[in-house]
């Protein structure tokens, strides 16, 4: 009676491992649903449900909720800024603006509605405590996140009382990064669909 309660249990096990996964993939399938459909405004289950599994279908048109943000990056070195473009995008920001030192960044937060600036402390022209310190003169509610490889108290405590709202020391890594600008992202912003 053991050995055929045992050999069933064999013959079960490859079917058990099969439900499993398919199981795993309908979930992950509904989890994705459900989010295209959280950012679809016109488009019914069946679309959503086609354009995932099949890869087509129409695409929405824009987003639901709140306009899409833009950020501004200020860095000297191009690479940083490529870097911290990459975990902005991997966050769903697609609207980044960069600059290369505090007097291309003013330039550009003059000309363009930007919901957050992620900057560097020393660089040419104006650095980012100078930046910082204008920024909070004209919009004080933007947030600032700084970004250095300064790290001891007494300049970390300078750049609070200027008005920075986190502080990341370089080198960092992308889940640091994430962590401190994620609370300043809109809870839903532009959505690319592939």
């Amino acid at each position: 009676m053991k050995r055929l309660q045992e050999s069933k249990r064999d013959q079960l096990a490859p079917c058990t491992a099969v439900i499993v996964h398919w199981i795993s993939c309908v979930s992950s399938a509904l989890r994705k649903i459900i989010a295209r459909l959280h950012y679809l405004q016109t488009y019914d289950l069946q679309t959503a449900i086609f354009g995932l599994i099949l890869g087509v279908g129409p695409k929405p048109e824009k987003p639901i909720g709140l306009p899409p943000m833009k950020v501004l990056v200020v860095d000297d070195s191009g690479v940083i800024r490529c870097v911290i473009a990459r975990v902005l995008k991997d966050l769903g920001i697609r609207r980044i603006l960069e600059a290369n030192d505090g007097s291309e960044a003013w330039d550009l937060l003059r000309d363009n509605e930007v919901g957050l600036v992620i900057t560097d402390w020393h660089m040419p022209r104006i650095d980012g405590l100078e930046l910082t310190k204008k920024i909070r003169a004209e919009y004080p509610e933007l947030p600032i996140v700084m970004v250095s490889i300064v790290d001891t108290r007494e300049m970390i405590i300078e750049i609070i009382k200027a008005g920075v709202n986190e502080y990341v020391c370089k080198p960092f890594t992308r889940d640091e990064l994430s962590e401190k600008i994620e609370k300043y992202l809109p809870a839903y912003d532009e959505v690319e669909f592939s």
